[in-house]
């Protein structure tokens, strides 16, 4: 079965499509993720939201999955900034850093 330009056009649209919403939905679960991290902590995530810093693929026991980092910063007094970093493998949070000393893990 021959597919002619149209077709194929049609299809790469579908398939960017297809990205750009599991992209927008992977960043709208890091916001969710960076909000609550900081709430946890009894901070404010500052300009609430995050932002990509980088993506990979990685190859896993389930087959290669995307590696995305997240940049978020945060205050813990009102008055200062920090950063902090998310790391998530598909849909998964991988684990969150900052530059603050003592955030709280768990509640």
């Amino acid at each position: 079965m021959a597919v002619d330009g149209s077709m194929l056009a049609l299809m790469i649209i579908i398939m960017l499509s297809a990205w750009w919403a599991w992209t927008i939905k992977g960043r709208e679960q890091a916001c969710d993720l960076a909000r609550r991290f900081c709430a946890l902590n009894d901070w404010q995530l500052l300009d609430q939201t995050v932002s990509l810093i980088g993506a990979k693929f990685n190859s896993t026991a389930d087959g290669l999955k995307v590696c995305r980092k997240y940049h978020f910063e945060f205050s813990t007094d009102g008055g200062n900034r920090h950063c902090g970093t998310l790391w998530m493998l598909s849909q998964e949070v991988q684990h969150i850093t900052t530059d603050f000393e003592n955030p709280r893990t768990n509640g």
